[in-house]
């Protein structure tokens, strides 16, 4: 991370989680108090999640304007709204508020099991493996997994294309199953108990 006092950060943040939806949809689900230092934006950061639960959607700047009773908050959030950030790229912003943002996710969990351990209250951390590999995995990347509207067409030519053929070695067996076991397909067989005197009668479709 670059380096930028970490207060400029905690702004960019209040910044972007109004006037950037996907920034705030990734930062909701992890948005506590605990990330800011400076008491202005944690009280901004109150009013916001307080807001959210109330009313069950996030606050324009002019809502929060009506429903702040503080002139030093609304005043605090007019300037990070107002930061200038056209001489960056989105993209270098954003993975530099990842890094703080994970950063102090990590850092707050490490000192809540820091205290746990000197207060004998262990078991009190039980969680904490999993909320440390979340606030890891933290990121703003959304290419993880596969666009299935974009992407349709060259998912199905993956997945009926057929390039390699395992033989079984059995001459009239890989000719009733097309050569033999094909990738990226399941084999099913059937079949049940009989006699040698048993008439067994097998039905061959050819590929046209």
């Amino acid at each position: 991370m670059s380096g930028h006092d970490p207060l400029f950060f905690e702004n960019l943040l209040v910044k972007f989680l109004y006037t950037n939806e996907d920034v705030r949809d990734r930062v909701m689900p992890f948005l506590t108090t605990d990330v800011f230092e400076d008491k202005t934006n944690v009280d901004i950061v109150n009013h916001v999640m307080a807001f959210d639960e109330k009313y069950d959607k996030f606050p324009t700047v002019k809502e929060s304007k009506l429903s702040m009773n503080n002139k030093e908050m609304y005043e605090q959030l007019v300037y990070n709204v107002g930061i200038d950030t056209s001489e960056y790229e989105n993209e270098f912003l954003f993975e530099e508020i990842e890094g703080f943002l994970k950063s102090k996710l990590v850092w707050n969990l490490s000192v809540d099991i820091a205290q746990n351990v000197s207060n004998n209250t262990l078991d009190a951390s039980a969680d904490m493996p999993d909320k440390l590999r979340d606030a890891y995995a933290f990121s703003f990347d959304t290419t993880v997994g596969l666009n299935m509207f974009n992407e349709e067409e060259r998912l199905y030519d993956f997945f009926h294309e057929k390039k390699y053929v395992v033989p079984t070695g059995l001459k009239d067996f890989d000719k009733m199953i097309d050569g033999g076991f094909h990738d990226k397909s399941l084999s099913l067989f059937l079949a049940e108990c009989v006699t040698k005197d048993t008439k067994i009668k097998i039905r061959i479709k050819k590929k046209k």
